[in-house]
């Protein structure tokens, strides 16, 4: 096996990948999604709405493709099941709570939309299991993808518990259940199995391996059994206009030529698109519904479209980059200081379930290198 490949302590081909799929995210809700067929009313007020952005949903899927090459880097550097938890729920779950309780509070103070988002709402959307049990009516509609990344962490993290490095083998597995599953009850399958969004997951593990284990077995079954995955349900293909395969394309594409670019060129700078990855998942918080508020009531007072929209991008660039300083890096960081120090002290007792973690290089032992 070739040594495993170094990396920066901040990786900027995949933070630029990640701003490539913020940003076809946020075209997908700031000129497509809110508007029908997606929806019953056109809720910006466009002069004119325009299907090719219906791609955009895919942006989440490259997300997920990322968040399986840095999960497999986070398990393997883990000491146990516990840090890898702590690690997850510190770089997650404090934004979140932030951004949730902001857009209530906003909302139930300027709401033209009828978005209608109240307490009980904002509860049940920190349980990060509403939409799992019924209630649809999340704070922001784009948190959805959160509750299949804690599912995906779940599943690896028990896999590699049980199989140590072989944690792929679990995931392909859980992947071919799902496969069949869906054959019997489509719903069931994605609730207990993600049986929709193994195949990005796979995919990513996959990069992880090829990339940076130089390890040759995993790397192809995951690729191979994650393309297969993919060519069983390609989501959203009823999509208007060719969108399903012109995301097809971005998804396999951009997964693509991001790992030729880690392989090849590991230093390359991406600038302003890298920028936008480092905030991502911040913005991600932030931008739909507060964004589209901003895009109607941009409407209302007469500016052009291109004005509403870049005028909606601003704030969410905005609010995403002060909650990226002033929430998600400080609370990530305080959290993760108080568990080594009360580890250190030997208050917090290793995890039952032992992670057996494999050497990783030094370098992407970086937390900010997480998903989003």
């Amino acid at each position: 096996m070739n040594p495993p490949r170094t990396a920066s302590p901040r990786s900027q081909i995949i933070d630029g990948f990640r701003g490539l799929a913020i940003l076809a995210v946020l075209c997908f809700h700031y000129l497509y999604r809110w508007a029908p067929p997606r929806n019953a009313s056109d809720a910006y007020g466009y002069d004119a709405v325009h299907l090719w952005p219906a791609f955009g949903w895919s942006g989440v899927q490259l997300f997920f493709i990322i968040s399986g090459l840095v999960i497999s880097m986070t398990l393997l550097s883990a000491r146990d099941a516990l840090e890898f938890g702590v690690r997850r729920f510190a770089r997650l779950y404090p934004a979140f709570v932030v951004a949730a309780a902001v857009i209530t509070l906003v909302l139930a103070i300027h709401d033209p939309l009828g978005l209608k988002v109240g307490l009980r709402d904002y509860l049940l959307t920190l349980t990060l299991l509403s939409n799992n049990i019924g209630h649809w009516n999340l704070v922001d509609g784009a948190f959805w993808s959160l509750t299949v990344e804690v599912r995906f962490y779940a599943y690896a993290a028990l896999f590699h518990a049980l199989l140590g490095a072989r944690f792929w083998w679990g995931l392909v597995a859980l992947a071919a259940v799902g496969a069949m599953a869906r054959l019997v009850h489509p719903a069931a399958a994605n609730l207990l199995f993600i049986a929709d969004w193994t195949a990005p997951f796979l995919l990513g593990v996959g990069i992880w391996f090829a990339v940076f284990r130089r390890e040759a077995w995993p790397a192809v079954v995951c690729a191979v059994a994650g393309l297969g995955a993919y060519g069983l349900h390609v989501p959203h293909a009823g999509e208007p206009g060719g969108a399903a395969l012109i995301a097809s394309g971005f998804v396999l594409g951009g997964g693509g030529l991001m790992a030729l670019l880690l392989w090849k060129a590991p230093m390359l700078p991406l600038g302003p698109l890298a920028w936008l990855g480092r905030i991502s998942y911040s913005l991600y918080l932030y931008h739909q519904k507060l964004g589209v508020t901003v895009i109607h009531d941009l409407k209302r007072l007469g500016a052009p479209d291109l004005a509403a929209f870049l005028g909606a991008t601003g704030v969410a660039v905005g609010l995403g980059w002060l909650s990226f300083h002033l929430i998600e890096g400080p609370t990530q960081a305080a959290i993760l200081w108080l568990y080594g120090r009360l580890r250190r002290e030997r208050r917090i007792p290793a995890a039952p379930l032992p992670l057996l973690p494999l050497p990783v290089p030094i370098a992407w032992r970086d937390s900010a290198n997480d998903p989003r």
